[in-house]
């Protein structure tokens, strides 16, 4: 539409000049004058493009869209660390509440069934059953899946300290099956005083009670040093 609006104006202008005919040549010479020629220059240009708005409307979409990208940078990181403070705060939670349930475990055991063992003479059986009705490990096992959000080493010994505590329950569950053992062969012994295969059963269960006294004690050792090493963990990470 503007080329033909100054196509118009430029035939306009071509009527309106001053129109000079040679004879001779048969060729006809148009001669326009000062002010055609100005009005032609300046109906040809593009009055609809300008550059110094095309570098404004650049300039303006170029910031727009780095301060729309930066925003958003912005609210990302911003949301981020959101989130690694929330991730921190739950999992410092999470490692207190599993200090406190085993804080509260060992105390129980050590006034318990755990003080007896240890003050068990070497060469005696240890005559006395792990009672468990219920289950005593609520806060590690309701957080399990949550452990893989705890630094490395804190983790892996949280996890060992569980591990002791399982395997001495084991070594006690033993233990008292061998006690079980132990009771059905004496009331047997009563029941048939001069019989070998009882008195020799009778001693086999008695050799595998003191041997099992000595895997409690040793168990019950290495729970200790892995409970100490992780409240030393905990206690240089504020966690008390």
């Amino acid at each position: 539409m503007r080329q033909t609006f100054s196509k118009l104006i430029v035939a306009f202008a071509l009527v309106s000049s001053t129109v000079a005919v040679s004879a001779q040549t048969n060729s006809i010479t148009l001669t326009l004058d000062q002010e055609t020629r100005t009005f032609l220059r300046s109906a040809e240009e593009d009055k609809w493009f300008k550059k110094e708005n095309f570098a404004s409307t650049v300039l303006g979409g170029v910031l727009a869209i780095a301060g729309g990208l930066a925003a958003t940078l912005w609210a990302d990181n911003l949301q981020a660390r959101r989130k690694r403070r929330e991730d921190a705060e739950f999992s410092e939670n999470v490692i207190r509440a599993i200090r406190r349930e085993i804080e509260a475990i060992q105390e129980i055991y050590n006034k318990g069934i755990g003080g007896r063992l240890r003050e068990c003479p070497k060469g005696q059986r240890f005559p006395f059953w792990l009672g468990m009705t219920q289950n005593w490990f609520t806060v590690f096992d309701s957080n399990a899946v949550n452990l893989g959000k705890i630094e490395g080493e804190l983790s892996r010994q949280i996890i060992t300290v569980y591990i002791r505590m399982k395997q001495l329950i084991e070594e006690f569950r033993i233990n008292g099956e061998y006690l079980k053992w132990l009771k059905e062969a004496t009331a047997e012994l009563q029941r048939r005083p001069m019989e070998a295969s009882i008195i020799g059963q009778y001693k086999d269960i008695e050799g595998l009670m003191l041997s099992q006294v000595t895997r409690m004690q040793e168990c019950d050792q290495a729970l200790k040093a892995a409970a100490d090493e992780l409240f030393n963990l905990l206690n240089q990470r504020g966690i008390n």
